[in-house]
């Protein structure tokens, strides 16, 4: 089957790039543990089949990804979506389309391109694996690099993030505040 084959695939030196492609999302998960670069769902948009080959085409050549010294190093790599479940069905969001994630209790609420979705993880175990793509503005809350327009202080003092994507303005904790500001300097 399909899996079977990717997970030889992923054995082979140079390992080449397996995109899925198939009308049933219920193998995600086991597609990119058998170290796919992207699983696509029947019917494929254009936009998000050229992005897919981008992604291949990225992955294969050397110069642009990091020299991996054997396949656990592979499986360990970034996560390039977040899966979320509901009632029985798996939605993959891709991490380039993520505006910023929030906690809402033992959930997260993802804002993405197409919408909100819940996850079943921790801030801060995606702050931890994001690192380099998301900012901490307030315990609760993660904003994507490429989102913020302006820090902008409000007449009681508190200071809200504007964002591309986002309908409203979200507050920046006093706490992040002074890191935030630093790291958006230097993006």
């Amino acid at each position: 089957d399909g899996l079977e084959a990717a997970r030889h695939l992923a054995r082979l030196e140079p390992q080449p790039a397996v995109i899925f492609c198939t009308a049933y999302d219920e193998h995600a998960l086991a597609a990119f543990e058998a170290a796919a670069v992207d699983y696509l769902v029947k019917p494929v948009r254009q936009e998000r089949l050229l992005e897919a080959l981008e992604r291949a085409r990225r992955n294969r050549n050397p110069a642009a990804r990091p020299v991996q010294a054997d396949a656990r190093a592979t499986l360990h790599r970034q996560r390039s979506h977040l899966a979320a479940r509901m009632r029985g069905n798996l939605r993959l969001i891709p991490i380039e389309d993520v505006h910023y994630l929030l906690a809402e209790e033992k959930y997260v609420l993802v804002h993405h391109a197409r919408g909100e979705d819940l996850i079943e993880e921790s801030l801060k175990s995606l702050e931890l694996e994001f690192s380099d793509r998301f900012q901490r503005i307030h315990r609760n809350c993660l904003v994507a690099n490429d989102e913020f327009l302006e820090l902008k202080r409000m007449p009681d003092g508190q200071v809200h993030a504007i964002l591309r994507h986002g309908k409203t303005p979200l507050e920046v904790s006093r706490r992040c505040l002074p890191t935030l500001r630093e790291r958006l300097k230097h993006l």
